[in-house]
């Protein structure tokens, strides 16, 4: 240690010869215990129950409970996707600055876009596994259409703001990897619960059309159950996820230390143009 006290810290070079000097009380070392753990495990769990009816079963609610011709069905699933990848990109962006009101600085910016998005998957998610309550029957399909749009719409944009908040949560509650290897274990592993309890939900009331062997609009009661139970029960393990998870204020600091918004990181951050020279960018899309 020197007379200036530069033993805490941490020197970055970047190709271009930039040092960038970080305090390590910026990065504290610690674990978190199993109850924490735990907890945001299941702050995904809303989000994988509606992606799971969402791609299951949307297309065929469309199109057999519903009656509306593939192409219109198609459309509104395409609208959605088109939305998710627009929203996740600039929910990401926002998640790292300071656009949101300063009230909701006292929960951290990580969990009020999760709360953003919690609240916009709740506002529409009912209404995209229901039936349009302006349409008449000898009315227009493209009526319909209009109609689940901004649902849709706003639906994906809520996934996404949950989806790139949790994510992005991770790395600020624990600097250990063992720990954020846990807890992302344990995300998917209710993300798998997610879907099988979809599954045997819908199979069950599937299985109570007493008669019919195929799925028609008799099972529109079913469909709208299903996502009302959702709704309930993705809203009683949020509840949980925010009553167990706090977002330190030491990880607040390393964000704004990362984030776009940091002096700092303007002399590290990759351009986006970098991403097309590394081997894992095409792995990871190639996967998906």
């Amino acid at each position: 240690m020197d007379g200036n006290g530069m033993d805490d810290v941490v020197s970055i070079r970047g190709d271009d010869a930039v040092q960038v000097e970080f305090q390590r009380s910026l990065r504290p070392q610690y674990d978190l215990e199993w109850r924490k753990k735990f907890g945001y495990g299941i702050g995904h769990f809303y989000n994988d129950l509606c992606a799971s009816m969402w791609f299951t079963y949307l297309m065929i609610y469309l199109e057999k409970v519903l009656r509306f011709r593939s192409s219109q069905a198609g459309l509104l699933m395409l609208i959605g996707q088109v939305t998710d990848a627009i929203s996740t990109p600039l929910v990401g962006i926002a998640s790292d600055s300071n656009f949101l009101p300063k009230f909701f600085h006292r929960v951290g910016r990580r969990i009020s876009w999760h709360m953003i998005g919690t609240v916009c998957v709740s506002l529409s998610f009912p209404f995209i596994f229901n039936r349009c309550f302006v349409c008449s029957d000898s009315g227009s399909d493209w009526y319909k259409v209009a109609w689940f749009t901004p649902f849709i719409m706003l639906f994906q944009f809520g996934w996404a703001s949950v989806q790139i908040s949790h994510l992005a949560l991770l790395p600020e509650l624990s600097s250990f990897d063992s720990t954020r290897t846990t807890m992302n274990s344990l995300r998917y592993a209710f993300t798998v619960i997610a879907n099988l309890s979809i599954f045997t939900v819908l199979a069950w009331f599937l299985s109570q059309s007493a008669g019919h062997t195929e799925i028609g609009p008799y099972d529109f009661t079913h469909f709208r159950t299903a996502g009302f139970i959702v709704v309930g029960s993705g809203l009683v393990v949020t509840l949980l996820f925010y009553f167990t998870i706090r977002e330190p204020m030491s990880g607040r600091r390393l964000s704004q230390a990362n984030s776009f918004t940091s002096d700092a990181s303007e002399l590290v951050r990759m351009h986006w143009t970098s991403w097309f020279g590394y081997l894992q960018f095409y792995q990871v899309n190639f996967v998906f």
